[in-house]
């Protein structure tokens, strides 16, 4: 899904000019001893889409949309000129707190990338998300449109 992202923001870039960021720099959660040695290599996709009103961030610390949940994956593209969103009405998590009573991990209160980190090389996941926050939240938000 990444790589297809990635090729598309590319495309995008060619098109209309600028920069595009990878959406995912993969295969660093087996190769760095903190998380915060990734952060110099990358931009934050989820400041960029909170800023230009796509979503909120939820208590998992993902962006979270109406559309999708936190279902998402996310590009930056860097372009030339000024794009103005589209004001939306955004309800945030309310009093929701399923991903935070689901998760081992959000629940001590740690630093979740780091921990979320040592949870997906415990178990040896080939994708770099274990998705129990993820799923929870999405399911929360079917519901409520239901």
């Amino acid at each position: 899904m990444n790589d297809a992202l990635n090729r598309v923001a590319v495309l995008l870039v060619e098109r209309f000019g600028g920069v595009a960021e990878q959406a995912t720099v993969t295969g660093w959660v087996g190769k760095v001893k903190h998380v915060t040695e990734y952060f110099p290599h990358c931009v934050s996709h989820r400041a960029f889409a909170e800023a230009a009103g796509l979503g909120w961030r939820g208590r998992h610390g993902l962006i979270v949309t109406p559309e999708a949940g936190p279902a998402l994956r996310l590009a930056t593209l860097f372009i030339p000129g000024s794009v103005t969103p589209e004001p939306r009405e955004l309800t945030g998590c309310g009093d929701c707190r399923a991903c935070l009573d689901v998760c081992p991990i959000l629940r001590k209160g740690s630093d979740y990338r780091e921990a979320c980190r040592h949870r997906i090389n415990g178990l040896h996941l080939r994708a770099e998300v274990c998705g129990i926050c993820v799923r929870v939240c999405w399911e929360r938000i079917r519901s409520r449109q239901e």
